[in-house]
C-alpha cells in the first residue's frame, strides 16, 4: 500500500476532489492498515472535531481549548498552519464550507463562519440561532450548512 501522504498528496494534485473521499471508501480495510505517520501538537484541550477539506490536503480541528487550527497534511509540517479562536470555549464542530472558508460550533451556542483572506481572517457569528451548545454541523454547499444544537433545535 502507498503512504497515506503520498496518496493525498496525489488526489491533491490530480484537482479532483472526489478523488479522496472515493480512495476513503474504496478499500473496507483501509482503516486497519493505517500506521502511524506523524503527530500533529497545537491544541491545549481535548480535540472534539476534525474534518479533511474535498482535496483531503488540509485537515480543521476543534478542541476545547476553544481554537481552531489548519493543518497542511500535503506538506506534512507538524505544526498548524493557522491557528484561530473563534470561541470561549469547547469547540464541538468544524466543516470546510470551501477550499478558504470554513464553520464551526461550540458550547458557547455560537456558529462561526470563517472566511481566510491573504490579509488575515474574516468571521461572521450566528450567536442568536441557538441557546445552548452547538454539537454538529452539515455542508450542503458552499453557501448552506445545518447546525444542530442541545437546545433540540
Amino acid at each position: 500500500m502507498e503512504n497515506l501522504s503520498d496518496i493525498l498528496f496525489q488526489h491533491h494534485t490530480d484537482g479532483n476532489p472526489a478523488a479522496f473521499t472515493d480512495f476513503l471508501f474504496s478499500d473496507e480495510s483501509f482503516v486497519t492498515s493505517m500506521g502511524h505517520a506523524m503527530k500533529l501538537t497545537g491544541h491545549k484541550g481535548c480535540i472534539n472535531t476534525c474534518c479533511f477539506n474535498p482535496f483531503g490536503d488540509r485537515l480543521l480541528t476543534g478542541s476545547d481549548d476553544g481554537c481552531v487550527l489548519i493543518w497542511d497534511i500535503g506538506t506534512r509540517a507538524k505544526e498548524p498552519i493557522i491557528m484561530l479562536r473563534p470561541h470561549i470555549t469547547n469547540v464541538f464542530t468544524t466543516n470546510f464550507l470551501s477550499s478558504n472558508r470554513f464553520i464551526s460550533g461550540a458550547n458557547d451556542a455560537a456558529v462561526q463562519v470563517v472566511e481566510l483572506t491573504e490579509s488575515g481572517a474574516k468571521t461572521r457569528s450566528f450567536i442568536n440561532h441557538h441557546i445552548r451548545k452547538v454539537l454538529c454541523s452539515f455542508v450542503i454547499d458552499p453557501n448552506t450548512f445545518v447546525t444542530c444544537s442541545f437546545d433540540e433545535t
